[in-house]
This record gives C-alpha cells, structure tokens and sequence, in this order.
C-alpha cells in the first residue's frame, strides 16, 4: 500500500496526467456514442460535453479519484499502469462525477 504521502506528489507526474486525460477525453467520447436510454444520460452528455471542451478542468477530480480508488497499489504499480486500467479508473469516475 502506497502511503498517502507518495500518492499526492502523483497528481503531478507527467505520464500518468497523460494516462488520465487522455482517458477521460476516450470516456467522453463514448457516452456520446451511448443509448439516449442510458440511465443518466442527459447529465453524462453534459459532463462529456464539459470533458471534451477542457479535459485539463475535469482532470483534478477525476485524479483524486483515481488514486483514492488505487491507495492499496504500490507507487510503481500506478505509475506502471497500462492504458486500459487508467481507462478503467477514469470510467469509474466518471460515473460518480456524470451522474
């Protein structure tokens, strides 16, 4: 487990902020391309409409998130992730924060 220490200084290294943004720009992108009957739906789009607009404003909650969600990883493993786990961080986010 990562002490909340190491966690913080994350927030600002470089490969990860790429990892992140980049993330929920592709989760934006797909609750575009999701059922109007999607539970929520009308809020998702506005926030995917917000994300796409300024991925750098929605960044900041959504890597809280990330790395409260992942405190139990050890540093390397976060900083390690593939592209796939950051993305399935960020969809988790994303449906507290566009819901």
């Amino acid at each position: 487990m990562a002490a909340y220490t190491t966690l913080t200084p994350l927030i600002q290294n470089d490969n990860l902020k790429q990892q992140v943004r980049m993330a929920i720009a592709v989760s934006a992108v797909n609750i575009t391309n999701e059922s109007a009957a999607t539970t929520n739906h009308a809020a998702r789009i506005a926030w995917a409409k917000q994300a796409l607009t300024d991925p750098d404003a929605e960044y900041p909650r959504v890597i809280w998130y990330v790395l409260g969600a992942n405190n139990p990883a050890l540093v390397s493993a976060i900083t390690g992730a593939t592209d796939a786990t950051v993305q399935s961080a960020v969809d988790a986010a994303v449906n507290l924060f566009a819901s």
